[in-house]
């Protein structure tokens, strides 16, 4: 159900190779994908740092930029989720609240973010007003949040303050 490519260039060595680890658990997946991250420019890939890097629209276009896992790379990731995110969760909270962990199960095999990258972007949008974080039993987290937690939910808030503001698509 899950996988993580990697495209492995040893520093020491002109050979490189693929390997790709499969899972069934999204845990696994993202064990690995921490390694990428503690690998830095080891591993690489070729396209976008947000949703769709590993995946296969990203071999359509014809000049596809190389991440290495690096300081920079993180960034522009972060980046581009906080542009992103906002448009997944929209789709996935339009009929009803899910949980953390579900976005994270749903996600996993589309971008090179960690939970830990997920969640930080999740609570951000949440403290912009873009969406509601609510507890298992439905009623709503503290502005104040300082983490979430797997068994939370996102749910889209009751009014945005600025609709024309927003990070979502206006449908």
């Amino acid at each position: 159900t899950y996988d993580t490519p990697f495209f492995v260039r040893p520093r020491e060595s002109r050979r490189t190779l693929w390997l790709i680890h499969l899972s069934r658990h999204p845990v696994a997946r993202n064990v690995m994908i921490e390694r990428h991250w503690e690998n830095r420019n080891t591993f690489e890939h070729y396209g976008p740092g947000g949703f769709g890097m590993l995946g296969w629209e990203a071999l359509e276009s014809k000049s596809l930029p190389l991440y290495r896992f690096s300081g920079e790379d993180e960034k522009n990731m972060q980046e581009d989720l906080l542009n992103s995110l906002p448009h997944q969760l929209a789709h996935l909270v339009s009929e009803q609240p899910v949980t953390v962990d579900a976005v994270r199960h749903v996600l996993a095999n589309e971008t090179a973010a960690r939970y830990s990258d997920l969640d930080h972007t999740i609570l951000k949008l949440f403290k912009e007003g873009e969406f509601d974080i609510l507890n298992p039993d439905g009623k709503d987290r503290l502005r104040n949040l300082k983490n979430i937690r797997p068994t939370d939910r996102i749910a889209l808030p009751s009014k945005l303050l600025f609709p024309a503001l927003s990070r979502k698509p206006e449908d």
